[in-house]
């Protein structure tokens, strides 16, 4: 069976929420719900991640899909649970994702591995992989 057609299968039966981000300093954005123009988040550097985190404070359930539109064009989809999880810091090499410190405030589990596992493929996903792609240590 085509792994396509499970993943858009299920993504149609999960609920959707879809925000439109828009600018409104340098570097900080408004979340809205496109559904009635509802403020979700007034002034964010991360829109969708905080929004994804309101949504939680809110009552959505975790594996109801968010959309981010900028414009018209969709920007970002995970699963509410997976973006309230994240959160975005500064690092030698530019921004990077990491865990929010918050998610026991929000009872939501990180989609992620502990930061010292950052980088380490587990032994399901070694499989079929080569050296190279697993890059040097």
């Amino acid at each position: 069976m085509d792994r396509t057609a499970i993943v858009t299968k299920a993504d149609s039966i999960r609920q959707t929420v879809t925000i439109i981000i828009a600018p409104i300093v340098p570097g900080h954005f408004v979340a809205k719900l496109a559904s009635n123009g509802d403020v979700l988040v007034a002034s964010s550097r991360i829109p969708f991640l905080d929004a994804a985190r309101r949504l939680l404070e809110l009552g959505h359930p975790t594996d109801t899909v968010l959309v981010m539109k900028h414009g018209q064009a969709e920007s970002l989809r995970a699963t509410i649970g997976n973006a309230a999880a994240l959160t975005v810091k500064e690092t030698e090499n530019g921004p990077a994702f990491r865990r929010y410190d918050g998610l026991e405030r929000l009872s939501v589990a990180p989609p992620i591995a502990p930061s010292d596992m950052t980088g380490v493929l587990q032994p399901s996903a070694q499989a079929g992989r080569t050296d190279e792609a697993e890059g040097s240590s």
